[in-house]
């Protein structure tokens, strides 16, 4: 669901973002684990399909193809990107792709993608997008690309978790990073 939204500022389509997010929060009784992706071409905040994009709020098991974290059985982290292939920023990262490489009708000069969710990335949802952000750079050699993640994870930038019913270990968000404020909200911001 990409909406346009004219005059709104960085910050403030981050706070949209997490304004969705908190509204499906409650549709499912304080549940879930959601995300959106902003993509803004050319520092231009429009999410009208032709000057920019917003995904629709995707939520934990939405994910599909999983392009973006191959891993071999042997390889460190097979497991946890087995077990957070469908997860919400998987579904989210796609619908981005594939509006960045199908719906996107001129060669921009600034593209900036910003991750937006309720709980920050585990860790093999955080090389997914360090990899959604090479491939970027890889398709648009000419563009400055800048991709971000904003969470507004309660307590801590990062947090220990485990995965499945192996109790595979992950960190959920980014360790040691800042909170900063948008709307009087506290979120966590890593560049990636």
């Amino acid at each position: 669901m990409a909406h346009g939204q004219h005059g709104l500022t960085r910050d403030g389509a981050i706070s949209a973002a997490l304004a969705a997010i908190d509204s499906k929060i409650e549709e499912n009784r304080g549940q879930g684990l959601y995300s959106v992706v902003l993509v803004i071409i050319d520092n231009i905040i429009n999410f009208d399909e032709q000057a920019g994009y917003q995904t629709a709020v995707k939520v934990a098991g939405s994910g599909g193809s999983d392009t973006l974290l191959q891993l071999g059985q042997r390889d460190a982290g097979y497991k946890e990107a087995q077990i957070s292939r469908r997860d919400s920023e998987v579904a989210s990262l796609d619908d981005a792709w594939d509006w960045l490489t199908s719906g996107l009708q001129h060669a921009p000069q600034f593209i900036t993608v910003v991750v937006v969710s309720n709980i920050g990335p585990c860790d093999g949802c955080k090389q997914r997008i360090v990899n959604f952000r090479n491939n970027v750079v890889q398709r648009f050699p000419a563009a400055n690309v800048q991709v971000e993640s904003v969470y507004a994870q309660d307590g801590a930038s990062g947090k220990a978790g485990t995965r499945g019913h192996e109790n595979i270990a992950t960190t959920y968000g980014y360790p040691n990073i800042v909170a900063s404020q948008i709307d009087g909200r506290q979120v966590w911001r890593r560049v990636i």
